[in-house]
């Protein structure tokens, strides 16, 4: 997931997007739901500039709601 940020925060969205799915998809098959959540803002972030913000909200509102769940708050200000 922190690849995928750093490419969030180059406004690389193509790059960010994919290394964002990864995360999801690692974070699901490792059981590690932080990350899952964390590729899902980001994921979320780069739908939204690519045009579908629609879709890219509604996985920063999903992402966010996983934070709560399992009480991270690290990344919440970011």
């Amino acid at each position: 997931a922190q690849l995928a940020m750093i490419h969030q925060l180059r406004r690389e969205v193509d790059r960010s997007l994919a290394r964002a799915q990864a995360a999801v998809e690692s974070g699901k098959r490792q059981g590690m739901p932080y990350r899952v959540a964390i590729g899902k803002a980001v994921a979320g972030w780069a739908r939204a500039q690519s045009g579908d913000g629609r879709d890219g909200i509604r996985q920063i509102r999903e992402a966010i709601e996983m934070c709560d769940q399992i009480g991270a708050s690290l990344d919440r200000p970011y």
